[in-house]
Order: C-alpha cells, then sequence, then structure tokens
C-alpha cells in the first residue's frame, strides 16, 4: 500500500506497444523552418486512433497534444522517441488523459557544437543553457504549440531532465521557455542500464511536472514520479491523476 496514495494499476507491456493503432504521416516543411535557421527539418504529424484503448477500462475526461522536438545531432532517433511516445500514451490514460495527437519535428538546431544543457557549479546541481534554449525557442515557427519536449544532446554526464512550469518560473526574461521540458541523451544509457521497470518514460516523467506535478514522491512508492530509480514505474497515484487534471494544458472532454 502507499498510504493515501493508491497505485491505480500498472500498464500493458512493451510487447502490446507495439501493437498500438497509432498513424504516422509525414509532412512536407514550409520554408519557415530554414529561414529561421532550422535545417534538414523532418516533420511527421502522429494521430492516435479513438479504438486504442476500446477493449480497456479507461474513460477519457481530457485530451493533450503535444510537439516533440529532435535534435539531429544528437543520439536520439525517431524509434526512440516513438517508443517514448507510445508509452506515455498508455501511462496518461490511467488517468483518463488522452493524448490524441502530436507533432514529430527532427531538426539540425541553429548552432554549432550545440548543447542546450549546461552544468551549473553551485551546490552541484545543473541547470539550462537558458540562452540558447531561448534562441531556439524564439525562433520556432509560430504554428509549434506547446508543452514541447525537447530531446537534445548535451556534453554535461551529470544531467538528465529538465522541466520548466508556470507555477515555479517567473522570470520574465525566460518565459518563453515555460510549458518546455528537455530530455538529454544521458538517459540512454540508464535505459540500458539502471531502468528496473521497461515501461517506465522519462517523457511522461517530466510531462507530469509541466502538469503542475511539482514534487517527487518519497523513497519507497513505486510511481511515475518517483525520484528514486529502483521505484521509477508507469503506474500513477490517484493523487497524482487529480492534480494534473487540473493542469490548464488539458483540455476538458
Amino acid at each position: 500500500m502507499l498510504g493515501k496514495q493508491l497505485m491505480i494499476f500498472s500498464l500493458m507491456t512493451v510487447s502490446l506497444l507495439a501493437h498500438s493503432q497509432i498513424g504516422y504521416r509525414h509532412l512536407k516543411p514550409d520554408i519557415s523552418w530554414e529561414e529561421h535557421g532550422f535545417h534538414n527539418a523532418n516533420l511527421i504529424d502522429i494521430t492516435v486512433d479513438d479504438s486504442l484503448f476500446d477493449n480497456t477500462d479507461y474513460e477519457y475526461t481530457h485530451s493533450l497534444n503535444l510537439s516533440l522536438i529532435v535534435d539531429q545531432n544528437s543520439q536520439w532517433t525517431e524509434k526512440l522517441v516513438r517508443e517514448e511516445f507510445k508509452k506515455t500514451l498508455y501511462i496518461y490514460a490511467q488517468c483518463g488523459i488522452q493524448i490524441k495527437s502530436a507533432k514529430y519535428i527532427s531538426i539540425k538546431m541553429p548552432f554549432q557544437n550545440y548543447d542546450f544543457l549546461a552544468k551549473y557549479t553551485g551546490k552541484g546541481s545543473t541547470k539550462l543553457n537558458t540562452t540558447r534554449a531561448l534562441q531556439s525557442i524564439s525562433k520556432l515557427p509560430s504554428h509549434i504549440d506547446k508543452p514541447i519536449i525537447f530531446f537534445a544532446e548535451t556534453l554535461d554526464q551529470s544531467l538528465n531532465v529538465l522541466a520548466f512550469r508556470e507555477k515555479t518560473h517567473t522570470n520574465n526574461k525566460t518565459r518563453d521557455l515555460i510549458n518546455t521540458a528537455y530530455v538529454s541523451t544521458n538517459l540512454l544509457k540508464s535505459f540500458e542500464t539502471d531502468i528496473i521497470n521497461i515501461n517506465y518514460s522519462s517523457m511522461a516523467h517530466e510531462l507530469g511536472h509541466l502538469l503542475d506535478y511539482i514534487r517527487h514522491t518519497k523513497s519507497g512508492q513505486i510511481n511515475l514520479m518517483s525520484n528514486d530509480i529502483r521505484f521509477k514505474s508507469d503506474v500513477l497515484t490517484e493523487d497524482q491523476c487529480l492534480l494534473f487534471k487540473k493542469s490548464k494544458l488539458l483540455t476538458p472532454l
């Protein structure tokens, strides 16, 4: 038992994820990408069929659309990002949150030696390279909607993920970062060696922070928002679902 936070139920296995009814349609990028300095753009419109969960007990109450931006100079591949997206679909379905569609955008960033993420020397913590992140956000075509999940390379081996929530980010100079999250290639090694639950998704975890879930759960609680790698899971708790559904990023159905 998890006390007041009750585990709802675990997700289906990765073998089932491969049979998801998800459509991938390649789009022709418009000139705005090149004009903004993003080269070799590869755009895919991802749509999720309503029948995906017909044989489950999921009942949708809210919907959400995403933008997934992948740095082509990173080790993130389309296959890896698709796997993260599929896991995220099932994780949030537990709460009745339907991720109806997403834009997958693979691009070469407009910087040499590109690195979104930089090391922060204070107290051994890390922070975003806000100058480059802001430059990239400002250059994105206006039709790219938030929340945005960036799949990026980093030279800092201690940094894995970051998320910028509206309620905890009040610096006017960096407000454009609100509702963006960054998932680094450092996680690829963790997937192979450290993550015990194969259905866990770092993308889903960071999205949880964007949906106003500030804190990590205490050690020993098996769920998505745990800060302990031994207890990271695809499971959401009742309290987490209730909090997610209060987010302004969701659309009530």
